[in-house]
């Protein structure tokens, strides 16, 4: 099971009174219909071709409480169904940005975050459609079905048999097709997917490909894609129309046999002209209903398709959410962080075939406030280093102790904690300056008194001196400041924030000495 259908599990679980309620309302606008407004409009019919006014009359102040009836089960209905859609959306979209904070929290993964706004939206959109789907077509109509088949078989058991098996049938030809119609889906979803990787990245080196003169040579290649995004997709619809067309004429077969069926028990004296015209009506009804189950049933395969497709950017999180689910308990610590060791580490990246690390071991003596140097050429490991003892990678081989004790026994947010990273990643969040340069403090009152004496210093001052930090945006990524100004607001998020450590991985590598 994939994190989608867990998180769909999940939704409806927490909203199973609603699914019921609504599931319960259905049964009871399907029997109002059939039992109900069709059988009294079949009487008013009947009574007013035998010119029998009384009669007419009642059942048409009948056919008025049915209507009422209608419309109160209607409102319950819209009530009901408003309960499960309104939240869907803003619920999913929380939900999966939980279960990827959450799996990376515990086991990070090197994807391109950034890229992941436009699937989460698609798996959204796609909750959002098939639950409306399924609420609005599939859950009143096949709910319609099944008070169908149990009017009719009381009516006639064995007329209410051959209804029942011709609908077996319509429903066997489905379930033994979904699977061709899946793989044609999936082929289509596929070449979309390719072409929308392909176009992210031609709109990323734009400016490339028009300085190196390569407009013409990108145009025929997207052109390939695009002209084969149509022919496939043309084949998954042209597989569809086929089988919607046999499904269509399975449902004519059903609802003619069915009448021929009737006509016979009419004339054999077997039921009343009011429940010959009753039935007939109800055969219409299923008509047109069944015929609208089956024409989103298409559509509803397709955006299964897309979040299938959709789920390769959410591989890390698909891979570990179940080990987020089950993450045991860790014991409190109160750890000193004077002696860091590697015993053996081994790690490599992902299915890589070689270790970045090969049973390494390090000491690191981190008492009386110790400046130590990590050196290394660049690929050897050194920000990996980091990453293995902050318990965002894992070991593949050995461990890493902190004061004797595993990291893997250890909170990997007490260690977070204790440990402050700054990185070469200048990216800010788009709040106000001072917000990012307080981002992550533990303690406000000491956060606030270094960056007040920090922001003191003459080359400080000087570099925000056109800049309100109290009020200015930093802007998506920090769009809104120099490269040095987000540098430095980086900088300072590590150095006023109190924690037993501070690791400084390069941050200052694309700054003037001064």
């Amino acid at each position: 099971m994939n994190f989608v259908a867990f998180l769909a599990g999940k939704y409806f679980k927490k909203e199973r009174f609603n699914a019921i309620m609504l599931f319960v309302v259905a049964l009871a606008m399907s029997v109002l219909q059939t039992n109900g407004m069709t059988y009294v409009t079949s009487n008013i019919m009947n009574f007013a071709q035998t010119k029998n006014e009384t009669k007419v009359k009642h059942f048409f102040y009948l056919f008025i409480i049915a209507v009422v009836a209608f419309i109160a089960l209607y409102y319950l209905w819209c009530y009901f169904q408003n309960k499960l859609l309104t939240q869907i959306r803003p619920w999913v979209r929380n939900e999966i940005v939980e279960l990827l904070l959450m799996t990376n929290n515990q086991k990070f993964s090197e994807a391109n975050f950034s890229k992941l706004n436009s699937p989460i939206n698609r798996i959204v959109d796609m909750y959002y459609f098939i639950t409306h789907s399924v609420i609005d077509y599939l859950l009143p109509n096949i709910s319609y079905l099944l008070i169908v088949s149990v009017y009719f078989t009381y009516m006639n058991p064995m007329y209410g048999v051959v209804f029942l098996i011709g609908n077996v049938i319509l429903a066997s030809y489905w379930m033994w097709n979904v699977k061709s119609i899946m793989k044609a889906n999936d082929d289509y979803e596929k070449t979309i997917t390719k072409t929308d990787v392909h176009l992210i990245d031609l709109l990323n080196n734009i400016d490339k490909i028009i300085y190196r003169g390569q407009t013409s040579p990108e145009m025929t290649q997207f052109s390939k894609l695009s002209k084969t995004n149509i022919r496939v997709g043309q084949k998954f619809y042209d597989i569809s129309n086929f089988h919607i067309t046999v499904m269509l004429s399975i449902i004519f077969i059903v609802v003619l046999v069915s009448l021929w069926i009737l006509i016979g028990l009419y004339f054999d004296k077997k039921m009343d002209a009011t429940m010959f015209i009753a039935s007939f009506t109800i055969l219409l009804l299923y008509r047109e209903k069944i015929t609208t189950v089956i024409e989103v049933l298409p559509e509803l395969v397709d955006f299964i398709g897309r979040t299938e497709n959709v789920l390769i950017h959410f591989q890390h999180v698909n891979d570990n959410y179940k080990t987020y689910k089950t993450s045991h308990q860790y014991k409190e610590h109160q750890l000193d962080f004077k002696k860091i060791q590697f015993h053996n580490v081994s790690y490599k990246y992902g299915a890589s075939a070689t270790n970045v690390f090969e049973k390494r071991n390090y000491f690191l003596q981190t008492s009386e406030n110790q400046i130590i140097g990590v050196t290394g050429r660049s690929g050897n490991g050194k920000s990996t280093f980091v990453k293995l003892l902050l318990r965002m990678y894992e070991c593949n081989g050995g461990k890493i102790t902190i004061d004797d004790v595993d990291v893997k026994d250890i909170d990997p947010n007490y260690i977070r904690s204790e440990i402050t990273y700054v990185n070469q990643n200048s990216k800010l969040f788009d709040r106000k300056v001072v917000d990012n340069m307080l981002y992550g403090c533990s303690n406000q009152e000491v956060c606030d008194y270094f960056l007040e004496r920090i922001l003191k210093y003459p080359n400080i001052t000087k570099l925000y001196k056109n800049t309100d930090i109290e009020n200015k945006q930093a802007g998506l990524l920090g769009e809104n400041l120099s490269g040095g100004q987000r540098q430095i607001v980086n900088m300072i998020g590590g150095l006023v924030n109190p924690s037993k450590i501070l690791v400084l991985d390069e941050p200052t590598n694309a700054l003037d000495p001064e």
